[in-house]
């Protein structure tokens, strides 16, 4: 049934192969969570502090706006509009500088992981797991290959031994299904 003596090992190899390959897929699903999640908090704190930012200069120039139609200007109007200018021009510089400052900081926070590391880490473990698919492919046709036969006696014997696999396979394969119907009943109709 097996292509050659090494049969058992080839098995052992490929379950190790299939556990490898498992981990190596569920290594790279985790990196590519953690890469869509870091760019979807990063956004949201972008648009957060962008809202704010708006908001606070929003706020200041409703002030300002309030004064100016005061009939005694004063030296107010000129102190709101500053800070309102203020925070507009430091809304602009956050948005301007949005990769360095959300999506990669440098000085701000020690952060041991960029999105390009873990995208990187991602491609990785994506080619892991080709090699590893590639692998086990190669194990699976080297442990089920029909073996190269000597004589027309050995030839024989494959044919042989491949029937008898066939219906015992056939055959187990009947057992199963009757074991497996026997938990669903037949419904008998009854004729009113």
């Amino acid at each position: 049934m097996f292509a050659n003596d090494k049969s058992i090992d080839n098995i052992e190899s490929l379950f190790k192969e299939i556990k490898n390959y498992i981990e190596l897929q569920g290594q790279y699903v985790k990196l590519d969570l953690i890469e869509k999640l870091t760019i979807l908090l990063s956004t949201l704190i972008l648009i957060l502090l962008l809202v704010i930012l708006c908001m606070m200069a929003l706020f200041y120039f409703s002030f300002m706006m309030v004064y100016t139609l005061a009939p005694l200007v004063g030296s107010l109007i000129g102190g709101y509009a500053v800070i309102g200018g203020i925070i507009l021009l430091l809304a602009l510089i956050i948005y301007r500088l949005r990769r360095k400052l959300i999506f990669q900081p440098k000085d701000i926070q020690p952060i041991t992981y960029t999105i390009e590391m873990i995208s990187q880490r991602r491609l990785e473990k994506k080619q892991q797991l080709r090699d590893s698919k590639k692998r086990i492919h190669e194990l699976t046709q080297e442990l089920f290959a029909p073996q190269v036969s000597q004589n027309k006696m050995e030839n024989l014997m494959q044919h042989v031994n491949a029937g008898i696999a066939a219906y015992d396979g056939i055959r187990t394969g009947m057992l199963i299904l009757r074991r497996i119907r026997a938990f669903f009943p037949k419904k008998k109709h009854h004729k009113s």
